[in-house]
């Protein structure tokens, strides 16, 4: 057995063959770099990051010169959430191999997750040089300019990435999310982007089995929640929801794209019915919420960041409805509700949805926040305290449109003695542009 042959069956996904290959090897050499190399990349994608950490330092300790694995080093930090380190790992292999797009791309990763969002975009545009025609390249330098503000510029990069693949799921959502902020979009094309995603993707549901939920008015409904993670704010609008079931009606299921915190399962009731996506495709997912005889089935990401929409265009509930985190229909003929309010969606927006909308009666809304256990007591409005109103953003930069800028200007200008607080805007271009549309120091 030897490397070659090991790095042929993990290119297969045949990693207990390659394993095998790179330990025989191991046997014979134990300080072979190549072989450590592939063993790493086994363990971490097998979600065993710390093991994959130490093989890539030894991997090092053999060949310091070999850029894979100071990439796959940083991979492993990234995955460790020690971000500063992997950045580090990744300029290391960039100065054994000047431009290596993969050290490039991961490192553009990990700046934007430490806030570095310009340090991002030039590492992306850098890799970008050296691979023009990679669209998931592309719609990840769309993301990170969106993030800028830079919506322009944004949408050219995500149909620049379908141009070069047109059956890109994630790129077209990603286009649709973009859309919803540029002004000049009326709704009605808002709308038909949206029905043009749903006539590209949604053939896929005749894949879909027969569907053979009985129905049986004594038992327990089984609901489902499918939510990708897609940020740190979403269990604090999810999480209220799922404890709150009535568990003598319904069986709550969860469908997460990665593992979950076991504390967090527990505090949420679905230790037994937590599912994990990650590394199964629509197809699959769709196959084990048939299996579980989900009655009612629940988006929260609409069109946002790994979504799967996918899952839902394969029908595998009878019920569908997305909620939560996309202000505006999916355009999908399988999705049949929406849950919003009438500030949200006002009387005639129904037009512009697919989906049939479930609006919560005033004075409710559809948020339905938690504080931290650990967030401070409510106190006396400042307002009251200091004299004067202070308005407050939390929203990330992406979401602050030219428009929105200019509107805030004018109500600052109406009330001269307000204040406002923008914040989590990153440093640099990001910023600048929330300055000048405020025209604020």
């Amino acid at each position: 057995m030897s490397v070659a042959e090991g790095m042929t069956f993990l290119r297969a996904g045949k990693l207990r063959d390659a394993e095998l290959c790179f330990r025989s090897v191991l046997e014979r050499d134990s300080r072979d770099a190549q072989a450590l190399l592939g063993l790493g990349i086994i363990a971490h994608q097998s979600g065993h990051f710390a093991p994959a950490l130490a093989l890539f330092d030894r991997a090092i300790a053999a060949d310091p010169a070999l850029p894979a694995a100071h990439v796959n080093r940083g991979n492993a930090l990234a995955a460790l959430q020690r971000h500063a380190d992997a950045v580090a790992a990744y300029e290391a292999a960039l100065a054994i191999a000047a431009d290596l797009p993969s050290a490039l791309i991961n490192m553009a990763s990990a700046l934007h997750t430490l806030g570095r969002l310009d340090d991002a975009v030039a590492a992306m545009e850098r890799a970008q040089v050296k691979e023009p025609h990679s669209p998931e390249l592309l719609n990840n330098l769309g993301n990170f300019l969106k993030d800028q503000g830079r919506l322009e510029q944004a949408l050219d990069c995500y149909r620049r990435a379908l141009e070069l693949n047109p059956m890109m799921q994630q790129a077209f959502s990603n286009r649709l999310a973009a859309l919803k902020l540029d002004t000049s979009v009326s709704p009605q094309q808002l709308l038909d982007e949206h029905r043009r995603w749903s006539n590209w993707f949604e053939a896929v549901s005749s894949e879909a089995p027969l569907l053979a939920n009985a129905p049986q008015p004594a038992r327990k409904l089984r609901i489902a929640y499918v939510s990708p993670d897609c940020h740190t704010a979403l269990p604090a609008f999810l999480d209220p929801v799922i404890t709150s079931h009535d568990r003598d009606q319904f069986e709550v299921f969860c469908y997460f794209n990665n593992p979950q915190d076991p504390q967090r399962l527990k505090l949420l009731g679905v230790t037994e019915t937590a599912r994990v996506m990650r590394g199964r495709d629509d197809v699959l997912v769709a196959r084990q919420i048939h299996d579980d005889a989900i009655d009612i089935l629940i988006d929260i990401a609409g069109h946002t960041g790994h979504n799967r929409l996918g899952v839902f265009a394969r029908r595998p509930a009878p019920v569908q409805i997305t909620w939560l985190d996309y202000l505006c229909t999916t355009g999908l003929d399988a999705m049949d509700y929406r849950i919003t309010d009438a500030i949200a969606d006002p009387p005639g927006n129904e037009v512009f949805h697919v989906e049939s909308l479930l609006r919560l009666p005033l004075p409710h809304s559809q948020w339905c926040w938690q504080a931290d256990a650990d967030a401070p007591a409510v106190t006396e409005s400042p307002a009251r305290q200091r004299g004067r109103i202070t308005f407050g953003s939390f929203n990330n930069a992406q979401k602050l449109t030219d428009g929105t800028l200019a509107l805030w200007r004018r109500l600052l200008e109406v009330v001269p003695s307000a204040r406002l607080c923008v914040a989590g805007i990153p440093e640099g271009l990001a910023r600048a542009r929330v300055q000048v549309g405020l025209a604020c120091d």
